[in-house]
């Protein structure tokens, strides 16, 4: 019993290009994401360790700031990132919001860090 089957020929051909091409936009999607994760990362641990510093030397929040200013070249954050410092009785707090631009082939996108 041999019944062709020209309907289904070329299915596999096609199920493998679509498979590559989701693949590959996973792949180039990670590939410019995640230096971006990863600088963010850097930069929230060093956050962290100012804010620790400060809290146990008993530094006012404004040397974190100005720590944080310091710091903004070296993590490659623009100058115009809005930060902040704060302190209560029980703890110091800060903060970093930066829009980090990634392209995706010809598209602009903000992610927020």
């Amino acid at each position: 019993m041999n019944v062709p089957r020209s309907n289904e020929r070329g299915s596999a051909r096609l199920k493998f290009l679509l498979v590559m091409i989701i693949i590959a936009a996973v792949a180039y999607g990670g590939y410019e994401f995640v230096p971006v994760a990863y600088q963010a990362y850097l930069f929230k641990d060093l956050m962290q360790h100012d804010v620790d510093v400060a809290a146990t030397q008993g530094y006012k929040p404004s040397w974190v700031g100005e720590q944080l200013t310091k710091s903004l070249p070296e993590y490659e954050i623009p100058q115009d990132a809005h930060h902040y410092a704060d302190a209560t009785r029980q703890s110091h707090r800060g903060a970093c919001a930066v829009y980090s631009p990634v392209r995706v082939s010809g598209i602009h996108l903000s992610v927020r860090v």
